[in-house]
């Protein structure tokens, strides 16, 4: 399915993060509920869709997810341990849902009002249950710059990084669902010998961190 040019009935902003093309899974439930009620949605344009109200309608029995709502759930671990194929297979069919030439869900009025809701009513959470993680140097550069801080400019790679993955275990409280810009970092000047003395940070070592859930149950 070619997605490129393919428009959504409900009018996204250009520019959007959100068009029909990139559809996002994540937690959520309204401001106006209590913790029992995240469940799985996904985002277009400003709105989140309740993919689990979208469920209980029938949206999905053309899928192998209709006999088990993997979206009344607060994280995606159940979704994703179905695989590839289903997951496919829901993206597949939110497309045609979505499309603004499909009148099933752009008429009716009733259900649209039940699923989309405004993303500034609705609170996020952490989409996935993370037991722990391993993280790997697989960027050069990033590695080289904390080996400098261990080992110095001229010892700062290892002789067998290039060849072994290098990689620590890391800690499951290391990820947070807190959203928002990043702030300018306060480092404490080391040189200084007063206690309160603080520096803004005018350098960043920037890395592209990829995850990937390796067992989702």
């Amino acid at each position: 399915m070619d997605i490129s040019t393919l428009t959504s009935f409900i009018q996204v902003d250009k520019g959007s993060d959100f068009p029909i093309q990139n559809l996002p899974y994540g937690v959520f439930r309204k401001k106006d509920e209590d913790d029992s009620s995240f469940r799985v949605g996904t985002a277009l344009g400003n709105f989140v869709i309740d993919l689990s109200a979208l469920f209980d309608e029938g949206m999905f029995s053309e899928t192998d997810v209709s006999d088990v709502n993997p979206f009344n759930s607060p994280s995606l671990n159940k979704f994703m341990s179905f695989g590839k194929t289903i997951w496919a297979q829901v993206r597949n069919k939110l497309i045609e849902l979505l499309v603004e030439d499909n009148p099933l869900l752009k008429d009716n009025a009733g259900l649209r009002e039940k699923t989309f809701i405004p993303m500034e009513n609705v609170i996020l959470k952490l989409p996935v249950d993370i037991g722990d993680y391993t993280d790997f140097y697989s960027s050069k550069e990033h590695a080289t710059n904390v080996g400098i801080m261990f080992r110095g400019k001229e010892n700062a790679l290892m002789p067998n990084w290039l060849h072994l993955p290098v990689a620590y275990n890391g800690r499951e409280n290391r990820f947070t669902d807190q959203w928002g810009r990043v702030k300018q970092t306060m480092l404490r000047n080391l040189l200084s010998d007063r206690a309160d003395f603080w520096i803004s940070n005018s350098k960043w070592d920037f890395l592209w961190e990829q995850v990937t859930n390796w067992d989702t149950l």
